[in-house]
């Protein structure tokens, strides 16, 4: 018998960051996030990713969610 409900994603995202913005920044992030179709978290979670990169590989360390 077929399971109902949405399938399981491959993987999970299970840590969050707390970041305090002012309303300003808040507003910027949100109208980037409209802009690109996407919502705000995976927005700021791809710029996040992509700068992090660039800084570690540029330092010669390892990029951990590369692994």
């Amino acid at each position: 018998m077929k399971r109902l409900g949405r399938p399981k994603k491959g993987k999970t995202l299970d840590e969050y960051i707390e970041l305090r913005l002012s309303t300003a920044e808040k507003q910027a992030f949100r109208d980037a996030a409209d802009r690109s179709g996407i919502p705000l978290a995976t927005w700021a979670r791809e710029r996040l990713r992509r700068i992090a990169t660039r800084e570690l590989e540029n330092a010669a360390l390892p990029v951990a969610f590369l692994k």
